[in-house]
């Protein structure tokens, strides 16, 4: 899965992305965080998973490449890329950001691109108020599940976003199958801002599947043992009906109809073998 966060400047995107990643036990990347001198922005630097660090940009550089006031280091970022290590299997990758500044090197475009052609799960943000030809090919991807957070909703995607943290060892349970089908799942719900499928995805159908808590009744009836109660799920001539509150759009999703965490997981079980 490759998760990626956009939204304007001061959205929280960052500050979503290191909560995930401080979640994680097995992870390397980097992150741009901001240089401070008496409470004013002096520049950008780069700091790696294991401590290494590099300046990005700063506004005391003679860098001909400039982005507003800052001079862009793109030597002193190719030598930091060149010292990250491989990737190690099982590991998270993460990345901040897709942006402006990083984009002037061909290295960072390379080694993004080797990261999203891994099967390897990523975690990121990309600009939205910058654009080429490279980073419309990777939101062109198939594979990439885009979360655009805003003041109203950054409360939901972090709360989206400890759902995944806490149960990637369910996620990675599942068959290479499976895993992209929960990854196709999430990208359409990610693409609708349909947010409350997307925690009940994260948060509860990898868990049914993975611990088998979904049983055929018939041809065209399941039943899924949920975390309050037993939910009945029918597949009908115009789709997937189920008898809890999310499908329903009552109680706590009153007006807020969607794709509930039952009916995630019998499209699951359900697919081909």
């Amino acid at each position: 899965m490759k998760i990626l966060l956009t939204g304007r400047p001061k959205s929280g995107k960052t500050t979503l992305l290191q909560n995930f990643i401080d979640a994680i036990p097995n992870k390397q990347g980097f992150v741009t965080r901001e240089v401070l001198d008496t409470g004013e922005r002096t520049g950008f630097e780069l700091v790696s998973a294991d401590g290494m660090t590099a300046t990005l940009a700063s506004i005391y550089s003679d860098s001909e490449v400039r982005v507003s006031k800052y001079g862009v280091e793109i030597q002193k970022l190719d030598e930091f890329l060149n010292e990250l290590p491989p990737v190690v299997d099982g590991n998270l990758i993460y990345v901040d950001e897709i942006g402006q500044m990083e984009l002037y090197s061909d290295k960072f475009k390379e080694l993004i691109t080797q990261y999203f052609d891994r099967d390897t799960m990523y975690i990121g943000t990309i600009t939205s108020v910058y654009q080429d030809d490279f980073t419309n090919r990777v939101l062109d991807r198939s594979d990439i599940v885009l979360i655009t957070i805003d003041p109203t909703n950054r409360d939901r995607i972090q709360d989206i976003l400890s759902c995944l943290a806490e149960n990637i060892p369910y996620l990675v349970r599942l068959n290479a199958l499976l895993q992209q089908e929960v990854a196709q799942m999430a990208k359409r719900y990610g693409d609708a801002g349909q947010l409350n499928s997307l925690k009940k995805l994260f948060n509860n159908a990898i868990c049914y599947v993975a611990e088998h808590r979904v049983d055929k009744l018939s041809r065209t009836t399941f039943s899924v043992d949920g975390n309050t109660r037993k939910h009945r799920v029918e597949i009908s001539d115009n789709g997937y009906i189920c008898d809890c509150d999310l499908y329903n759009g009552r109680g706590a999703f009153a007006g807020e109809p969607g794709e509930c965490s039952h009916i995630q997981s019998v499209i699951l079980v359900s697919l081909p073998e």
